[in-house]
C-alpha cells in the first residue's frame, strides 16, 4: 500500500511539467503563426510598392505596370494616373521592377510627353492635296532644226491631288520610306490668254519614292519630306484643233519627272493613327507633242512641235498616318 501511494504521488508530481511543456508549444506555435502572418504581410505590401519600369533610348523613364506586351514589337504601360503608353520596342532601353517612388512625390528622370502612336513596321500615308500653279514655265520647244525657250508662259493650271504611299519604319522610327502612287488633276486656266500654255484639263499618275524624317517624338512633331519619280499621263489634254491654230491632235498626253520637297506636321492621335499636313514645292516636267499644219508660201508643211515644259507649283495637303 505504501509502494502504491509513492508511485501515485510520483506521477502528480510530474504532471505540472507535462502542462508547462503542452503550454511552451501551444506558444511556440502561435507565435510562429504569428510571424508567418507579418512576413506574408510585409512581402504583400513590398510587393504593392513594386511597379515596372521601362527607360526609353532618348533618356524618358516610364512608370506603371504593363498591361501588353508583344515580342519584338510593342509594349503598353498603364501609368498611376490612369494614362496608356504605347511604345516600340526598338524605342526601349530597359525594362525593370522598382520600388514605386512616385507615391511619394519623388521621381528621377525626364518627364515623358504623351503620346501613343508606335513607329515601327509597316506604314501607310493617304493624303488629299491642291496644287497652286507659280510662277512661269521654263523650258523649251524644238520643231525641226529650231529651238524655242518658254519664258513667260503663266502657269495658272492648278490642281487636285489624291495620293497613298505604303512604306516601312526605318532608323528607330526617326523616318520613313515608301512607294507612293497618286492620281492629279490639272484644272483647265481660269484664263483664256494666248500665254497658257497649257489651254485644257489634264490627268497624271505620279509613281514615286516617298521619304520622310520626324526626328522628334511627341504627340505634335514637325517632319521633312521629299518625294521623287516619275508622272505618267492618265487624262489627255484637248488642244484646240483649227484652221488659225494649225493643230491637229485633239488628243495629248503628257509625262515627266516630278520632284517636291517641303515641311510638315505630324499629330499622333492613337496608337496606331496620326495626322499629318504638309507644305511642298511641287516641281513638274511635261514631255509631249503636238502636229501642227503651218501654211507655207506654196502649200502647207507638217512640223512636230516636241514640248520640254517644266513648270512649279505650291502643294498643300492633308491626310492620314495609319
Amino acid at each position: 500500500m505504501v509502494a502504491c501511494s509513492s508511485m501515485k504521488s510520483i506521477k502528480s508530481k510530474k504532471s505540472p511539467k507535462s502542462n508547462v511543456k503542452h503550454l511552451m508549444m501551444r506558444n511556440l506555435i502561435r507565435n510562429l503563426a504569428t510571424l508567418l502572418v507579418l512576413l506574408a504581410f510585409c512581402a504583400s505590401a513590398q510587393a504593392q510598392s513594386m511597379v515596372d519600369v521601362v527607360y526609353l533610348k532618348n533618356g524618358s523613364i516610364i512608370r506603371g505596370m504593363i498591361i501588353e506586351q508583344v515580342p519584338n514589337e510593342s509594349l503598353k504601360i498603364k501609368t498611376r494616373d490612369g494614362s496608356v503608353f504605347v511604345y516600340a520596342i526598338t524605342d526601349v532601353e530597359k525594362i525593370t521592377k522598382e520600388e514605386d517612388i512616385s507615391a511619394n512625390g519623388t521621381s528621377k528622370g525626364r518627364t515623358e510627353q504623351a503620346f501613343t502612336y508606335v513607329r515601327s513596321g509597316f506604314v501607310n500615308i493617304t493624303t488629299v492635296g491642291l496644287g497652286l500653279g507659280v510662277g512661269t514655265y521654263s523650258g523649251t520647244v524644238n520643231y525641226g532644226l529650231y529651238d524655242s525657250d518658254l519664258r513667260g508662259k503663266n502657269t495658272s493650271n492648278n490642281y487636285l491631288r489624291l495620293e497613298t504611299i505604303n512604306g516601312l519604319w526605318i532608323a528607330d522610327g526617326i523616318a520613313s520610306v515608301g512607294l507612293g502612287i497618286g492620281l492629279e488633276y490639272y484644272m483647265k486656266p481660269t484664263s483664256d490668254s494666248y500665254s497658257n500654255l497649257i489651254p485644257s484639263s489634264h490627268g497624271q499618275i505620279p509613281i514615286y519614292i516617298d521619304f520622310r524624317a520626324i526626328p522628334i517624338r511627341g504627340k505634335i512633331s514637325p517632319s521633312f519630306i521629299l518625294q521623287a519619280g516619275y508622272s505618267i499621263g492618265a487624262i489627255p489634254a484637248k488642244f484646240e484643233s483649227n484652221s488659225s491654230s494649225g493643230i491637229t491632235d485633239d488628243k495629248i498626253f503628257m509625262n515627266g519627272f516630278e520632284l517636291a520637297g517641303g515641311i510638315g506636321l505630324h499629330a499622333e492621335v492613337s496608337d496606331n493613327v496620326a495626322f499629318n499636313m504638309s507644305f511642298l514645292y511641287d516641281y513638274q516636267q511635261f514631255l509631249y507633242k503636238i502636229h501642227k499644219r503651218d501654211q507655207i508660201y506654196n502649200g502647207y508643211d507638217y512640223s512636230v512641235y516636241a514640248y520640254d515644259a517644266r513648270t512649279g507649283a505650291l502643294r498643300i495637303s492633308l491626310g492620314l498616318t495609319f
